[in-house]
């Protein structure tokens, strides 16, 4: 059972007047060349030949603007929610399908009273993009604008929003729109407790486009390293949702949608933790479809691994960053070399396969540690030991310790966000990183990354 519709198909689009049409803007690399990004260009993502590529897929739904649709609808709002980052997936599976013609279909079926965009910062000027598009088609719908490019208050939002909300905060953000609705149309704009745990709505995702659903267990991170956005929110601390209602939201997952897989999306699961244990009981029990995790490596063992199996999940995610490093935060989740390379083994034996997660030119590497890096990530590739590898360099995103105070940590910017983004064509990491470290130039973080990339596509195509 599937409770989506084709997008050939005129249900797809709102049948009745809407309060709020929600908007996830593109990724900032949807332009003409999407079709050569998806097939042809090398990413940051490599993967093995034939190996299952789980999560962070490039069709995963905007978790946030569906789990918004869903508490809103709970409000009593009339909403519908379009993923523009999906659509323009769709349309290269089929070449017939218009990104923004839908959009335009969307806000004349619905006609709605807001339109409530949201964008990351990286992805901020496509976000202008679609609000100029608004605007041409019906320059009197009032649009607010939130997600993590609103919190950025580095951003001058010359486009002149109607609203912005700059909160984080799921229920916040809710509370925020309720409140703009309802004002404007002279109801109730105080809300009603809602539950925290808000199953995501995927029932506005064309049919076409394969479902990746997300499920949280818990929202946080333990370990709050310096350059994570998320981390970087005061108010963003780890809050566990009830196992009864997760057990729900899986039990409702499986009647209302087809898909062969989904992610347990927590920055850390728990996997020792009594509520995990427990939700690998439940899920173990019902025979539910595969799943996939994200977790550390000191929380991985011969037991959790076992549990993990016996549950299903078929893939495994873990930032290990760097190995060598002196940052607190980043050696607390990790483990030594050859304890790492145990639990791969371990995991390999399980027949779970494994993600890692490496950043080159953080505030210690050396063009030394750099070379150790790829030695480790080259080992692990050609051993066999891991099914895909995603490699970044470091990112000082507004808000993070490491764009706030560079100097404290040895970083010096040489441009700004705005110019990356700007010279981005098909990879967000296919130009110089804007900043130089006191050990490293901008071009040498580059190259260090690029042998990385080039080592990984090489020795994971070919046979483990």
């Amino acid at each position: 059972m599937d409770l989506r519709h084709s997008y050939k198909d005129e249900n797809i689009l709102p049948d009745r007047k809407l309060d709020v049409l929600f908007i996830a803007a593109p990724s900032f690399y949807r332009d003409a060349s999407i079709q050569h990004y998806i097939k042809e260009k090398e990413s940051n993502i490599t993967s093995r030949s034939g190996a299952l590529l789980m999560g962070d897929q490039d069709h995963e739904p905007s978790h946030g603007i569906f789990c918004l649709k869903s508490s809103c609808d709970q409000a009593g709002l009339s909403t519908f929610a379009i993923d523009m980052n999906l659509l323009y997936f769709l349309k290269t599976i089929n070449e017939d399908f218009s990104p923004n013609q839908f959009l335009e279909n969307c806000i004349k079926a619905g006609q709605p009273d807001f339109i409530a965009l949201t964008s990351m910062r990286s992805n901020y000027q496509e976000a202008v993009k679609i609000f100029s598009l608004i605007k041409e088609l019906n320059h009197e719908i009032p649009v607010i604008f939130g997600g993590s490019a609103a919190v950025d208050t580095t951003l001058p939002f010359s486009e002149k929003f109607d609203y912005i909300i700059r909160d984080q905060l799921h229920m916040t953000v809710v509370a925020k729109i309720f409140s703009i609705v309802n004002s404007s149309n002279g109801k109730n704009n105080i809300l009603s407790e809602l539950t925290k745990d808000t199953f995501p709505t995927y029932i506005n995702i064309p049919k076409e486009i394969d479902l990746i659903p997300r499920l949280f267990q818990a929202t946080g991170c333990p370990t709050g390293c310096d350059f994570c956005f998320p981390a970087a929110s005061k108010n963003f601390k780890v809050f566990m949702h009830k196992n009864e209602t997760i057990e729900t939201n899986i039990n409702k997952l499986h009647k209302e949608y087809d898909f062969s897989y989904f992610l347990i999306g927590d920055l850390t699961y728990f996997i020792n933790s009594k509520p995990s244990k427990l939700l690998n009981e439940y899920i173990a029990a019902n025979n539910f479809k595969p799943w996939w995790c994200q977790t550390q490596a000191k929380m991985l063992n011969e037991t959790s691994i076992k549990r993990l199996k016996s549950a299903n999940c078929r893939q495994i995610a873990f930032a290990v960053e760097d190995l060598e490093t002196s940052n607190s935060s980043i050696r607390l989740k990790n483990k030594s070399f050859r304890e790492t390379e145990r639990i791969l083994t371990d995991l390999r034996s399980a027949q779970i396969d494994s993600q890692m997660y490496w950043i080159f030119g953080l505030p210690d590497d050396t063009h030394a540690s750099c070379m150790k890096k790829i030695e480790d990530i080259s080992y692990f590739v050609s051993s066999g030991l891991v099914s895909s590898m995603h490699l970044s360099y470091l990112m000082p995103y507004p808000g993070t310790s490491y764009g706030d105070q560079p100097e404290q940590y040895g970083i010096r910017m040489i441009n700004t966000l705005d110019h990356h983004f700007a010279g981005v064509k098909t990879d967000f990491y296919d130009v110089l990183p804007i900043y130089e470290t006191k050990h490293l130039k901008c071009h040498e973080i580059f190259h260090y990354f690029n042998e990385a990339r080039r080592i990984c596509s090489r020795k994971l195509s070919e046979p483990a």
